[in-house]
């Protein structure tokens, strides 16, 4: 086979890849808006003085201690704002480029290593469409997460590339990888434990080249610079983040050991239990509370797509993990799988603020570790078939297989992501109705949200006072105004109340202090504690008994209102 049959199968395989995820996108992208720390991070960049790019970043990076470790995701957030402002759609379409990017650079890579079409389009395309991470799809306040996992894509594709390149391109690529390296881990922090492990990969790339022997060796030296290379842009990267974090050993309790415990029982469970085996119950789940029709039409066509390539890959290429009965090798990438995704989870040794979750804000944590679940998954079909004694057969189950997993991932992501439509949707009729009946407002004012739920399908409408003041800060461009979405009736004491959201809050009594009940649509002022006492009586709103439970699946009741 030429060089040019080659590249020429190989960007066709790159450009189905990228089409499926670009049509896994299409029936949320539109609608989806922003949520939660997204209007506190606009409202910062809203309010500046300076709306030139550099002062967009110092804004943002001056006005929030918790985004100060991820210096690239101030950046790409700006860089966002300056191109789009408050359109919500651009922000969306950006994120899809950046998964398409990061699905065809991880079959770029896994080319590189010399793996089969097969394989290496099966476990992309796979990975690309798990719902495991789901929520880097709808939260720009979690975009920084593909965003790390691209540069890390392309640190070690640009390492490998190193490798077989001549004496004065290998430098280039050994620098694009450092630089990717850094910027990867001042993305997001889930990639360092992978990233550490590129020059070992580089290495047993290297010495089990075919050619090894026969090379001429003129970049005998690339291993070792590209490790010295790595560790100094990794070494920077930590230490920066070392010195302007704020959650290093947040929230660990009871020693390393039960806490890496505790690690192990919530990843397993939600990578290999609930989006593993229970995945059936999942469907079965959406066929029954909540069917969309469209999103079915959409899996089902994607996944005859899939099918029909994944079969056209199997008879054109005699992969080992279909045509020659042998557990061995699809043992292998099983191994390789799950020492990734134990790697995905590595850096959260070091801090508690970890939430498992297969829905809400928690689940954007796994998108470095579902790699390793994608790898397990398309290892673990080929083990299984190759208990078929029929070729033909084990052809059609690992088509099958691909693509019904594929299938499933972009039902549950679509049917979640339509959950985030619709929060956004009931955040912009709640945010005209407050607007609508207060006016203009005096400076100083603060506003409490009272008769809404504030969660659907794991998607929120708000969350407490970052996003609905931040929002409402935005509207009436006055930075002083102070509104919050309590989740429980506040506690109501002799001179303030407090109110418990992700923090807790405390309001003096005054005429300032009002409560807008979004049932009534009407405005009651909290002049002192026996007026609140009185509305909380008389109309406060119950969340327990009127909003369903968190919603996750594998946890609760799993019902909607």
């Amino acid at each position: 086979m030429t060089e040019l049959v080659r590249r020429a199968r190989s960007h066709a395989d790159a450009l189905v890849l990228a089409l499926l995820v670009a049509f896994s996108t299409v029936r949320y992208v539109t609608g989806l808006g922003f949520y939660s720390d997204d209007w506190a991070f606009l409202q910062l960049m809203y309010s500046s003085p300076d709306q030139s790019f550099g002062g967009l970043v110092s804004a943002l990076y001056r006005g929030d201690v918790v985004i100060q470790q991820r210096p690239v995701q101030v950046v790409f957030l700006a860089a966002l704002y300056a191109l789009f402002d408050l359109n919500p759609l651009g922000y969306h379409l950006a994120n899809s480029c950046v998964l398409i990017a990061m699905a065809v650079t991880f079959y770029l890579i896994l080319r590189e290593l010399r793996v089969g079409r097969l394989l290496a389009f099966s476990i992309p395309v796979t990975y690309a469409l798990l719902p495991h991470y789901s929520t880097d799809r709808f939260w720009v306040a979690a975009f920084q997460a593909p965003l790390s996992i691209l540069f890390y894509f392309l640190s070690l594709y640009a390492a490998l590339r190193s490798e077989r390149s001549h004496r004065g391109s290998a430098a280039a690529w050994v620098i694009a990888s450092a630089v990717s390296a850094a910027a990867s881990v001042l993305a997001y922090e889930v990639t360092l434990p992978l990233l550490l492990l590129t020059p070992a990969v580089v290495g047993l790339y290297r010495y089990t080249r075919p050619d090894h022997g026969s090379r001429q060796r003129v970049c005998t030296a690339v291993p070792w610079l590209l490790t010295v290379a790595t560790a100094i842009a990794l070494g920077a990267a930590v230490a920066f983040k070392l010195w302007v974090s704020v959650r290093v050993g947040v929230g660990v309790e009871g020693g390393l050991v039960p806490h890496a415990a505790w690690l192990a029982t919530g990843a397993l469970q939600l990578n290999f239990g609930t989006y593993g085996v229970g995945l059936p119950y999942l469907v079965l789940w959406i066929g029954r509370f909540s069917r969309d029709w469209p999103t079915i039409v959409l899996s089902g066509v994607c996944f005859g797509l899939i099918y029909w390539y994944v079969l056209h890959l199997v008879r054109q290429e005699r992969s080992p993990m279909v045509h020659v009965r042998s557990s061995r090798y699809a043992t292998v990438f099983v191994i390789v799988g799950f020492v990734v995704f134990g790697l995905g989870y590595v850096i959260f040794l070091s801090s508690g603020d970890v939430w498992f979750t297969s829905t809400s804000l928690g689940n954007r944590i796994n998108i470095a570790a579902a790699i390793g679940v994608a790898t397990c998954f398309i290892g673990t079909i080929g083990w299984t078939i190759n208990l078929v004694p029929c070729m033909v057969w084990r052809e059609r189950l690992m088509a099958g297989s691909v693509a019904m997993l594929c299938g499933v991932g972009i039902l549950i992501t679509n049917t979640l992501g339509g959950f985030w439509v619709d929060a956004y949707q009931q955040q912009e009729r709640i945010t005209a109705n407050v607007v609508s009946q207060l006016g203009e407002l005096p400076p100083q004012r603060i506003l409490l949200l009272d008769g809404v739920c504030l969660e659907r399908g794991g998607a929120y409408v708000f969350t407490g006072q970052r996003d609905l003041a931040g929002r409402l800060r935005i509207i009436y461009d006055d930075p002083s105004l102070w509104a919050t979405a309590p989740s429980q009736p506040p506690v109501l004491e002799e001179d303030y109340l407090v109110v418990h959201t992700y923090e807790t809050d405390v309001y003096s009594y005054d005429d300032k202090l009002v409560v807008y009940d979004y049932r009534t649509g009407r405005v009651y002022p909290l002049s002192s504690r026996e007026v609140a006492q009185q509305y909380y009586d008389t109309l406060g709103f119950n969340h327990e008994r009127e909003c369903p439970p968190g919603f996750a699946w594998g946890w609760g009741e799993n019902t909607l209102r």
